[in-house]
């Protein structure tokens, strides 16, 4: 029987894990994924600045502690599936490690590619300053983090099964279609 967004065979959550920079639709595209498949998404509260968290203001990765948590929650839940989205792509691993220690695994990496950093920048400052937000502290260093850590991602987890590539320049709908097909 063949794995999809139920879960595997067993009846066990699909993790669905989205790595990206600020401000590439990742939390637009959790919304979109946790409601169609009635999955558990992480908690905005999940994200600590100083805890594992991002310099950047209001683009929080998730901290150590509220990624265990939120795997051990769709663990002992029962819950279809559970989608993490602002996993920096040297936490991947810890989320590996961590859904394996509870019986899991990660079932779909998706990779949002975007080829012009400074570009998606401009884009995500200009937006929040559009809505009175805050000012991205250190968003230059995030996006070097990200330009960094990806091609070492994309080795380690480029020929596995369940990783997928986006465009986070695409049309919104381009990717939610997308994301929908993949997912399955």
């Amino acid at each position: 029987m063949e794995q999809g967004a139920g879960g595997d065979v067993k009846g066990k959550p699909f993790i669905v894990v989205f790595v990206g920079p600020p401000g590439c639709g990742k939390a637009t595209q959790a919304d979109v994924i946790s409601q169609h498949y009635s999955f558990l998404r992480e908690p905005v509260s999940a994200h600590s600045p100083t805890s594992g968290g991002s310099p950047v203001d209001g683009e929080p990765f998730l901290s150590y502690e509220a990624l265990d948590r939120s795997i051990r929650e769709a663990a002992e839940s029962g819950a279809k599936g559970l989608v993490l989205q602002n996993v920096f792509p040297d936490m991947v691993p810890f989320v590996e490690q961590t859904c394996a220690h509870r019986g899991l695994k990660v079932n779909c990496l998706v990779l949002f590619e975007a080829d012009d950093l400074a570009e998606l920048y401009l884009r995500l400052h200009k937006k929040r300053l559009r809505r009175g937000g805050p000012y991205m502290r250190n968003a230059s260093a995030v996006m070097l983090g990200y330009a960094l850590a990806e091609p070492a991602l994309v080795a380690r987890s480029g020929g596995t099964a369940g990783f997928f590539r986006v465009s986070a320049e695409a049309p919104r709908a381009e990717v939610t279609m997308q994301l929908l097909e993949i997912i399955g």
